[in-house]
């Protein structure tokens, strides 16, 4: 499903996720817009249903969000801790893919989308008929 960018509410979003009511509604709009629509493209397409695919996005980008939180106490970095020293301080954090369970598992919002797609089985090929399908997916499409 293809939402449009321009139907998101920061407002509501921030009623929803108060812990972002700080964050301006221009940032909002262009994180949405550019990366939880990108990043979370899978998980929505997973829905037919405009009122689903919205809500999975708002969780992306609720997801995306906690990540950059970082940025905002200025440590800058949203991987998990692969290697720490003590002693002269040092540390190396994991770079993770994107599609990958450990990026989706780094917070809360996240595996709630990756138990989404395991659920989902990762690839799916629904066959025969015009019908809708599971969560309304016409049925002669791949998605995966």
């Amino acid at each position: 499903m293809q939402l449009d960018p321009t139907a998101f509410n920061p407002t509501q979003f921030k009623l929803d996720y108060p812990q972002f009511a700080a964050v301006s509604d221009s940032y909002l709009q262009n994180v949405y817009e550019f990366e939880a629509l990108t990043l979370g493209s899978k998980i929505i397409a997973l829905f037919n249903n405009v009122n689903y695919a919205y809500y999975w996005s708002c969780v992306v980008l609720a997801h995306i969000l906690t990540l950059t939180a970082n940025d905002n106490i200025g440590t800058f970095q949203t991987g998990r801790t692969s290697q720490a020293t003590e002693g002269s301080v040092s540390g190396t954090f994991a770079n993770v893919d994107t599609e990958s369970a450990d990026w989706w598992n780094l917070t809360a919002y996240g595996q709630k989308c990756w138990q989404l797609v395991r659920k989902r089985g990762g690839a799916t090929w629904f066959s025969g008929g015009t019908s809708a399908g599971l969560f309304g997916i016409p049925n002669n499409v791949f998605y995966y």
